[in-house]
This record gives structure tokens, sequence and C-alpha cells, in this order.
């Protein structure tokens, strides 16, 4: 068997066994219902630390009022170290919030079913391509390993490369080896 016929049929099988819609689902079903729980948690989080600056920031005013209203001395030492407590953990808590935000929306995007989806399509139509070592490269995106044996052949690769790639919602673009173009030199010698 020539390694053209070769190449064909591994494509094959994989665009037939992984790269069908359900399929991804299922090898990224892990992934997406991890996705859930972080973004659900996060959410969590950043209500409770919120609640949390809220409740401080309360309790500075309460204390405010009770100098304002001459209950106690604004030269209380007990006063005065509470007042910095609260100021020091309702600043903490603020840029603890601040950083979660941040990170919360720039966060890669979460892995959907429409992003594997799209990510199952774009990959069967690059595989379809006339160009054998484009279709190459699109596979060594996903597959880290190919055994060819007399009885059958056995593809394995990263489910995280796969999330990876259904997580970014953008198109693939194949490895940069592709490019047979040599880089231009200016200088004559270092083409030599």
């Amino acid at each position: 068997m020539r390694m053209e016929e070769l190449d064909t049929i591994v494509l094959q099988q994989l665009e037939r066994h992984i790269l069908q819609p359900a399929r991804l689902e299922q090898l990224l079903a892990d992934y997406l219902s991890t996705a859930r729980d972080r973004d659900t948690k996060a959410r969590d989080t950043l209500a409770r630390m919120c609640s949390e600056h809220a409740q401080t920031r309360a309790a500075i005013t309460r204390l405010l009022e009770l100098v304002e209203n001459g209950v106690m001395d604004l030269e209380d030492p007990e006063l005065r170290q509470r007042l910095i407590d609260l100021k020091f953990r309702r600043d903490e808590l603020s840029d603890e919030i601040t950083a979660m935000s941040r990170r919360m929306t720039e966060a890669a995007p979460q892995i959907t079913v429409e992003k594997v989806r799209a990510l199952s399509e774009l990959l069967r139509n690059s595989f379809r391509s006339e160009d054998p070592a484009f279709r190459q490269a699109y596979a060594r995106l996903l597959l880290d390993e190919v055994r060819v044996s007399d009885e059958d052949i056995r593809l394995s690769g990263s489910k995280d490369r796969l999330a990876q790639k259904a997580a970014s919602g953008q198109g693939l673009a194949p490895p940069e080896v592709l490019s047979f173009v040599r880089k231009w030199r200016t200088r004559e010698d270092s083409n030599l």
C-alpha cells in the first residue's frame, strides 16, 4: 500500500469515527461539564466577595456614625484599629473583585456544543483538501500517534488539544511548518 493511500484511509477514519459532532461532544463531555462548573463556581465566588465587600463598607459607615453621634471617640485605639482593619479588608476585596471580574471576562471562551459542531465541520472540510501536506498538517494538530497493523489502524491524540481548539471558537491554522518556501535572506553569504 502506498503512503498516499494510507494517509487517505487514516484521514477518512479520523473523519468518520472522531470528527462527527456527536462523537466530539462525547469526547469533550467532561470538558463541557467542567467548564460549566468552573463558570458557576467563579460567579458564586464573585457574588460572595461582593456581598462581603458591601458588609465591610456598611461596617465602616456604622463606625463613622458612632463617632459622628459622639458615642465613640475618634482617638480610641480600638476604634482606630478596627477602622484600619475594615478599610484594609474593603480595599483588599475591591482588588480581588476587580481581578476576578477581569479573569472571568478575559478567560478563554468556554466550550459549547455549537463550537464543537463548528470545529467538527471545519476539520472535516480541511481533511477534504486536495493538498496531502495540508491534510497531514491538520491531522498533526489532533493526532499524537497513528499505529497501522495488518488488522487495524489505531489513532491517538490529546483531548486537551481538542478542547483548546473547540474553546477557541476560531478557525484553525495549520502549523507553520507547511511552508516550503525558503526564508528570504538579504545577504548572499547567509544563503550558502
